[in-house]
């Protein structure tokens, strides 16, 4: 359903634009109105946050060159064969001894 102008009324027939007819103004007024409440939220949010980013800059130059030096990311460990093997034996070995109760206090609770 797209807007529609009607020949014969001049306007448009969907029904959001029949909303902001002036039968229903303080529809309008309340909708700006809570435009410049958010608005305002946002604008001392902003503020907020370019405070602290100002910190974060007094920080780096107080720290010098040392805080320009770029964020080293961390290596990805590799596990081989044998260790994951071994790792998959203790856990079937943990769980057998689960299932078929083992000590006291090892079964399924």
């Amino acid at each position: 359903m797209g807007f529609q102008l009607t020949s014969h009324q001049n306007s448009f027939s969907h029904p959001i634009v029949r909303v902001f007819k002036p039968e229903y103004p303080y529809l309008f007024t309340n909708i700006l109105a809570a435009v410049k409440r958010e608005e305002k939220k946002l604008e001392k949010q902003l503020g907020k946050l370019n405070h602290q980013l100002n910190g974060v800059r007094a920080a780096a130059k107080a720290l010098g060159h040392s805080a320009e030096r770029e964020v080293v990311g961390v290596k990805k460990r590799v596990l081989s064969a044998a260790g994951r093997a071994a790792i998959v034996k203790a856990a079937k070995k943990r769980w057998a001894k689960i299932r078929r109760g083992g000590e006291e206090g090892g079964g399924i609770v």
